[in-house]
């Protein structure tokens, strides 16, 4: 019987990728020409096409939360900082973001 990936274990592993240190960040972008990435195109390198440059992966996520995330990522916020609010506030089904 294959083995299912849940959103929930989509999401720690989105956390613990962010944690890892094995992605460089970028803005504005989900993958630049060096190979950097900014959140969601680590998300996308761990749980959907590593060499995605569009914003399908939004399908796997509620538009407001993707937005969310993109605008911590664009404005400064280190992966290891946007970990710890997706950690605190993202549900397990990838469709709301509660920043406290």
């Amino acid at each position: 019987m294959p083995t299912t990936i849940t959103r929930t274990t989509a999401k720690q592993s989105f956390i613990n990728a962010l944690r890892s240190g094995k992605y460089e960040q970028c803005q504005y972008v989900l993958k630049n020409a060096q190979g950097q990435r900014c959140a969601m195109g680590v998300f996308h390198a761990e749980n959907g096409d590593p060499d995605i440059d569009d914003m399908s992966v939004t399908d796997k996520f509620g538009r407001a939360v993707f937005l969310k995330i993109a605008l911590l990522n664009d404005t400064g916020s280190t992966f290891n900082q946007i970990a710890d609010i997706l950690e605190a506030g993202l549900s397990d089904d990838l469709q709301t973001l509660c920043q406290k």
